[in-house]
């Protein structure tokens, strides 16, 4: 497997985010836990799928999450994610 870094990265963790926004339209109906976790296996199995380790893309999520601040529940949701994937022991370059 390859491993994708910066600028080509960024461009790609943004077009899996968006397909995470647009994915969780179908969670909302679930406790934000849940979606949470759905979310990081979302992301973690995308990411995989380009080549890219997900401890390379966690601040690029919470970039995306800072950019998304006019919907508090959008950056809400990416806050959580990035503490969540932080909380199961990935250390952060």
């Amino acid at each position: 497997m390859q491993i994708k870094y910066k600028d080509e990265t960024k461009r790609t963790v943004y077009e899996i985010v968006e397909k995470l926004e647009l994915q969780r339209e179908h969670w909302k109906h679930l406790p934000t836990n849940e979606q949470v976790k759905l979310g990081v296996e979302f992301l973690r199995d995308k990411l995989h799928e380009k080549g890219i380790k997900l401890e390379c893309a966690v601040h690029t999520v919470l970039d995306k999450a800072k950019e998304k601040a006019k919907d508090e529940e959008a950056k809400r949701f990416f806050e959580s994610m990035a503490a969540s994937i932080g909380t199961k022991g990935i250390r952060f370059e």
